[in-house]
């Protein structure tokens, strides 16, 4: 099997783990193939010249490699080998997949290639999740925010409830499972990931491989409702 193997140079922990550490652990699973590190904003021209010759196309990097990298292969026979190299390496905990590079490594050397559920909005595959309302409009205040990332971190909290004081409601006409259905809310939350909701986080127990999608919609009767939920 002829694989090509890229890296995004600038995502978590690809500098940590060094050119010859990660040689090594491919060496010691079986992979033989020169190791290419490219930039982010290349992922995707970059994993398309290489599909052209290859037949599974590993890339080491976080989420938004992995998604470069599945929306330049999606309708191809091409398989997607996933180093999790990332900061939080949802969609490989999502599939999981182990984040030790030596044992993700192992796997991809299996070659057991499954499919896996996306998709689309805007035109742009997704892989995780694409949400509307509230969480975006919070991560937009914070994205506006200057100074260290601990300070910005700090904020996240008081502009969360910012944008629940303020929170608009969308007009959402849905076709779900068939059901044209129109629906008033301020959160929408769309992932192929199969979620357990817990106190302040959903856990991931599993991903969707049948192309269908799980959408959370969210129904509070007011902001006070919703600081609740």
């Amino acid at each position: 099997m002829r694989v090509a193997v890229l890296v995004n140079a600038a995502s978590g922990t690809a500098a940590s783990c060094g050119e010859a550490a990660l040689r090594a652990h491919l060496d010691a699973a079986g992979i033989a193939s020169e190791i290419v590190y490219v930039g982010h904003s290349d992922i995707g021209a970059s994993v398309r010249h290489a599909a052209r010759s290859a037949d599974a196309v590993v890339v080491g990097g976080g989420d938004g490699s992995i998604r470069a990298a599945a929306e330049a292969l999606a309708g191809s026979r091409v398989a997607l080998g996933v180093l999790p190299l990332g900061t939080v390496n949802h969609f490989a905990r999502g599939l999981g997949l182990p984040t030790e590079t030596g044992a993700a490594a192992r796997v991809i050397a299996r070659g057991a290639a499954q499919p896996v559920s996306a998709g689309r909005i805007n035109g742009r595959l997704f892989l995780n999740n694409a949400s509307l309302g509230l969480a975006p409009d919070t991560v937009v205040r914070r994205r506006e925010l200057h100074g260290s990332r601990l300070a910005r971190a700090l904020a996240t909290l008081p502009l969360a409830v910012q944008t629940l004081l303020q929170m608009r409601r969308l007009s959402i006409d849905a076709d779900l499972d068939g059901r044209r259905r129109v629906l008033e809310t301020p959160f929408v939350f769309v992932t192929p990931n199969d979620y357990a909701p817990h106190l302040f986080q959903f856990a991931v127990r599993a991903r969707r491989s049948d192309g269908r999608l799980h959408v959370f919609l969210a129904t509070p009767d007011g902001p006070a409702d919703a600081v609740r939920m």
